[in-house]
């Protein structure tokens, strides 16, 4: 029969507990690494899609009333803002006011559709009916494309720009 050991002598040696301690260390250092990384981009993607869903609604709207313009009553064709009468008789603008894209109905106060649009990020284009040639005047446009090019800061130093096109055909034209 084997004697029994005292307190004394059993538990773990110095070596041991400094080992172990060590090891979780280094466990729990890859741990909260991978962790903030899967939190960083959960957040860079929830910030890209922000950003996408403010640029989807700005041209959704352009595109709902683009469509509703009235034959022979599209009023201007500038690069960055246009102007038209709808099937209501209302005077809708679209302009480009700093960084803010701005739509004004009548002689109402304007609403910003989009923010942090970039220099020059509201482009029109006018194309003729075969959807290929640029139209010179407002009585040739059947098509107008229209692009948006938003930046968007992000909280981790790096800015996104987002670019968004839609091709309208303009069905009461």
């Amino acid at each position: 029969m084997k004697a029994p050991t005292s307190l004394a002598q059993a538990g773990f040696t110095l070596l041991e507990l400094v080992i172990t301690i060590m090891l979780l260390g280094v466990l729990s250092a890859l741990g909260t690494t991978l962790l903030s990384t899967g939190f960083r981009a959960y957040l860079q993607g929830q910030e890209l899609t922000e950003g996408s869903v403010q640029a989807r609604l700005a041209l959704g709207r352009m595109t709902r009333d683009l469509r509703d313009v009235m034959p022979g009553k599209l009023l201007t064709l500038a690069t960055n803002g246009l102007s038209f009468i709808d099937s209501n008789g209302d005077t809708i603008t679209y302009s480009v006011s700093g960084t803010d894209l701005l739509r004004k109905k009548n002689t109402n106060a304007a609403q910003v559709l989009a923010q942090l649009l970039v220099s020059n990020g509201l482009t029109l284009t006018y194309l003729q009916k075969d959807a290929v040639t640029t139209a010179l005047t407002v009585s040739q446009v059947y098509y107008i494309t229209i692009q948006l090019t938003i930046n968007y800061p992000s909280r981790f130093g790096t800015n996104y720009l987002n670019t968004t096109r839609t091709s309208i055909y303009l069905r009461n034209v």
